[in-house]
């Protein structure tokens, strides 16, 4: 067992670094992936315009 004597699998402590690693890059990832901040400048106006109610989230 790594890291600590705490069996509990959702500890970060208690997995290997490579795992630990690799979860983290993909949180990175998808955090960036895109959203209202990456869109087009013309498509945030007018969604802006309409207000919620005209934004449909495309992922």
């Amino acid at each position: 067992m790594s890291g600590t004597q705490n069996t509990n699998p959702g500890n970060f402590a208690n997995r290997p670094k490579e795992e630990v690693r690799d979860i983290a890059s993909k949180g990175g990832q998808a955090s960036h992936s895109g959203g209202f901040a990456s869109m087009d400048p013309d498509k945030q106006r007018d969604i802006a315009s309409q207000g919620w109610s005209g934004f449909v989230w495309q992922l």
